[in-house]
């Protein structure tokens, strides 16, 4: 399930793609608390609550970022064309929605699909 989780261009069954969302999840979610604190600390808030606020909002843009760039990763690993740029316009708006939570799904489909042949691009 959760074997060969660097490499973008395996084809993956259900369930490593289920292991493939997940450990990127948790990963996402790790980044995003370090770079929404960091946020919070650089923006020199007065209190708690706006470190709070400070860091939630860049978590958010992290977490669409995040979506977007595996997404797109793995499209160039898959050369999936056509696809591979709706499922990343998909991610987007998504993770715009639900941040990486449901932002990385079109990704672990991704994962599932085999590599294309003889495709140029």
């Amino acid at each position: 399930m959760f074997r060969d989780l660097a490499k973008f261009e395996k084809q993956r069954t259900a369930g490593e793609a289920v292991g493939f969302w997940l450990a990127y999840l948790v990963l996402g979610f790790l980044l995003a608390a370090v770079v929404g604190g960091c946020w919070a600390a650089l923006q020199g808030t007065e209190t708690f609550e706006a470190g709070v606020a400070a860091g939630a909002q860049a978590g958010m843009v992290f977490g669409v970022v995040y979506s977007l760039a595996l997404t797109v990763v793995v499209s160039l690993k898959k050369s999936s064309g056509f696809l591979g740029i709706f499922l990343s316009g998909i991610a987007a708006l998504l993770a715009l929605f639900g941040g990486a939570l449901l932002g990385l799904i079109p990704t672990a489909f991704l994962t599932t699909r085999p590599i294309s042949e003889g495709y140029e691009g």
